[in-house]
């Protein structure tokens, strides 16, 4: 699962990756600075560095 995540976001043209990011994007301009956030926004990325599922996180 981690590697097909990884491939995505490699080739973001190619999958579904662009639509998701130009949405979020969108969303997080509307957004104030700081905001709480339940899982992080690349899980395959988050899981290379060491995450654990936990209560929360800031970005």
């Amino acid at each position: 699962m981690y590697r097909y995540l990884r491939n995505a976001w490699k080739k973001p043209g190619d999958s579904y990756i662009k639509d998701a990011m130009r949405n979020r994007v969108i969303l997080w301009r509307k957004q104030p600075a700081s905001v709480r956030i339940d899982k992080p926004t690349r899980l395959d990325r988050a899981r290379s560095l060491g995450y654990k599922a936990k209560q929360g996180f800031v970005v």
